[in-house]
């Protein structure tokens, strides 16, 4: 795309030669822009030394048939140019000084001198062909070259095929060799991601914090949009501080679509990107705070409601402080529906990449994970567990040892029989330990509302009714809350995310498409 016609080298000098000699025209005394022309200058000037001393390392013996200017010649003559109008410039600094001597104002020298905005239009077009340069000398670092041969290679997009031959054809007149080739499969191909809507900025930032995906996997972005929050709003299960996170948001966004976000500095763009994050985020602690009766902590405003029950597992409808083990089964049954997910999403991955080994030992993983919460479900914890050899024996055999054993007998296959053994261990040890690691949903929750719980208690309020001293109380509780446990809860999220649930299936090892563009 670079070499396509008005973004070849010698017409970017030419137009940086011919804004240079407007300048050198127009430059009476600059005052607020003499630092910002000094910067350009200089920048100009090194860019185009680096590019001289590069091509006399890369010049080889071979000399053209035909003398023509060659591009180390323009280039000299630009620099002699620039080299004549930094001389004047600094002249004009000598002049801009003794202006200053005399206590001219600023207002009175943009009065007297309306130039000084042409020059300032003409320095800032200046510095965005500075930056062409930049992106033309980085795609030359890349190519191998001599006095009249190029050689590079580059991803094209298909649709572009056409318009990138058409265009190297144009400017080399023809002469020029070129051989399309397809992907193989094992190449990593670099991937086109779409921008989500703004409302979910803050999610794709904190998926690719991790890696971009492969071409072909699934982008995890807008199913992080919906798991974010819903663990963010386990922990977080209070209506009112949540309806604080969600109106927090709404401002945040606001704010985002109407300030230039580039002119932030990173804190603030981050904070604006997580707009999105924050209001999700609210919505879904207001929605499980009404499902476990929290408004500001158990102050007794509201009550548990049971939204459904499968089984000994209770979407909400009681109160986790003084049922703290319906809690814990909850949490267990989200971390295997979690994992469960994950491994769905491993399967259709492989699918698409026809990886028939790996489906089989991905299914057998589920079925090793199901089963085993079967058996925990219907027999019983690890107290239990001489019923799970007695009377259970059958049933353990059929769904937790058969899976395993499978999976090893497809790994020692695909790979080898030590790469086998490693793998199924692997697949214990993380399906256990990852499945408990989503227990941290009930001890964090637990400790949000006790915290909530002890401001209240201090503040004297019962059965929903709010003394006016326990007003400040409760205002230094959520401002805690929001805070030092808002931040808690969103560390643990990300490690859910990052270390249980996208390993299962996101490879992050993927490489961002980023063409070369000259606008």
């Amino acid at each position: 795309v670079s070499l396509l016609p008005g973004n070849t080298i010698k017409e970017i000098l030419s137009n940086i030669e011919q804004k240079l000699t407007e300048i050198e025209d127009e430059s009476n005394p600059i005052i607020d822009l003499l630092d910002l022309a000094s910067t350009v200058v200089k920048k100009t000037g090194q860019q185009l030394q680096a590019w001289k001393v590069s091509h006399k390392k890369l010049n080889s013996n071979f000399k053209p048939p035909v003398r023509q200017h060659t591009t180390d010649e323009l280039l000299f003559e630009a620099h002699h140019h620039l080299a004549d109008i930094n001389n004047q410039l600094e002249e004009t600094g000598r002049e801009v000084l003794e202006m200053q001597s005399y206590h001219y104002s600023e207002e009175l020298s943009n009065r007297e001198h309306p130039e000084i905005g042409i020059v300032q239009s003409q320095l800032l077009d200046l510095q965005g062909m500075t930056q062409k340069v930049d992106i033309l000398l980085e795609a030359e670092n890349n190519m191998a070259q001599c006095d009249t041969i190029v050689y590079f290679e580059a991803w094209v997009l298909k649709k572009q095929i056409t318009k990138t031959i058409e265009g190297i054809n144009e400017i080399t007149n023809g002469r020029s060799v070129i051989v399309q080739e397809k992907p193989k499969s094992k190449d990593n191909v670099p991937n086109v991601i779409r921008p989500p809507p703004q409302l979910l900025e803050g999610f794709e930032n904190l998926t690719f914090s991790v890696g971009y995906p492969r071409k072909g996997e699934i982008n995890p972005t807008y199913l992080m949009a919906l798991t974010f929050p819903f663990l963010f709003g386990i922990m977080f299960a209070d209506v009112g501080q949540g309806l604080i996170l969600f109106i927090g948001g709404i401002l945040l966004f606001i704010i985002r679509s109407r300030v230039d976000i580039s002119k932030r500095g990173e804190i603030t763009q981050g904070l604006l990107h997580s707009s999105g994050i924050i209001m999700f985020c609210g919505i879904s602690a207001m929605s499980f705070g009404y499902l476990f009766g929290e408004f500001f902590g158990p102050s007794g405003i509201l009550h548990p409601v049971l939204l459904f029950q499968i089984g000994p597992f209770k979407f909400g409808g009681f109160d986790p402080m003084h049922e703290p083990l319906t809690l814990l089964r909850f949490t267990i049954l989200i971390g295997v529906s979690f994992i469960t997910l994950g491994l769905v999403l491993r399967v259709i991955n492989h699918l698409k990449r026809r990886e028939i080994g790996y489906i089989l030992v991905a299914i057998c993983w589920i079925w090793f994970l199901l089963g085993g919460f079967f058996m925990w479900v219907h027999w019983g914890g690890i107290s239990q567990i001489t019923v799970w050899f007695g009377e259970g024996l059958q049933m353990f055999l059929m769904l937790v040892i058969t899976p395993l054993i499978i999976m090893l007998f497809v790994m020692t296959k695909i790979e080898n029989f030590m790469e086998g053994i490693d793998f199924t261990i692997e697949v214990f040890i993380e399906s256990l330990g990852h499945t408990l690691s989503f227990c941290r949903l009930a001890a964090l929750f637990l400790t949000h509302t006790a915290l909530n719980a002890m401001f209240l208690e201090l503040g004297g309020v019962k059965n929903g009714i709010f003394p006016l001293g326990a007003i400040p109380l409760v205002v230094v509780g959520t401002i805690l809350s929001l805070s030092i446990e808002g931040l808690l809860v969103m560390v643990h999220c990300l490690r859910l995310h990052w270390i249980e649930f996208l390993p299962k299936f996101y490879s992050a090892k993927g490489i961002l498409f980023k063409p070369i563009k000259i606008k």
